[in-house]
Parts: structure tokens; sequence; C-alpha cells
């Protein structure tokens, strides 16, 4: 409904995340999370493409995911830089926009929280071995 407070886990790779921001309109606000960066980035892709503003992305477990500790995700263009360096050039300039010590002042509470984790009982073999080669089986 507009002007919901509306929590995404497992966002990737965005269209949600366009969907529900159209929903809530101008006087809501979408918060989505993973738990992989690479997934995010593939959102901040489709928010950027598309405009979007209400829009604010966390890594994260959704298992485990507060508010009040989220690792926030820029939504603007990343450093430029490949591999290892461009990582930690990414990480360092999401380590100054929060600052070392950052507490949200975030409320802990949503209107609407969807999961759409259909991919992990899908038998999508590749996601698997996606999961446990970069997550490992000891985050489930």
């Amino acid at each position: 409904r507009p002007g919901d407070r509306v929590l995404d886990l497992c966002c990737a790779p965005g269209a949600k995340l366009c969907a529900l921001s159209d929903a809530v309109g101008e006087h809501g606000e979408v918060i989505g999370v993973d738990i992989a960066e690479q997934r995010l980035a593939a959102c901040r892709t489709v928010l950027r493409k598309y405009g979007v503003g209400n829009v604010r992305l966390a890594l994260g477990d959704g298992t485990t995911w507060s508010p009040a500790t989220a690792n926030w995700f820029s939504l603007e263009a990343p450093p430029r830089g490949r591999g290892q360096r461009g990582r930690k050039r990414r990480l360092q300039a999401a380590e100054d926009a929060q600052g070392p010590d950052a507490v949200s002042s975030e409320p802990p509470f949503f209107d609407r929280v969807l999961v759409d984790a259909e991919c992990t009982h899908d038998a999508s073999w590749r996601h698997l071995e996606k999961f446990s080669t970069q997550w490992g089986w000891d985050t489930l």
C-alpha cells in the first residue's frame, strides 16, 4: 500500500524491488537484503536503470539481519577497479559513507516482509554449487 515500509529478503535481481517501489509510492520505503554482494550489484544496476529512489539495499543474511546493524550497500556507481583492489575500494567507500561507528536510527518494524527464496529449493544445481563454494553450508 502507498506509504508502507517493506522489507524484501532475497531481493536480487531487483525486479521485485521496482514493483514494490511503485506500490509504496514516494512516501513509502523498500529495503532489499541479500546475502551476496554480486547479487546486490545486479539490484543496484536495475534500480539505477529505472531511476528508483525510495529503495535501499543492505548486504546480509535475512535470518539475522537487523536495520540497527545493517551493512548498507551504496546505490551510487561503484568505484572503478577490478578484482580485490576494486572490492577493497568499494568496501572502503561504503565504510566512509556510514562512518566507523554508525548506528542506524531505523525503526525496527516493517509493514510488509517479502521472502522470495524459491531458488533455494528448486533443484538449481548451479545455485547450490555456488552456495557451497562462495558462502558455505555453515551459514544455514
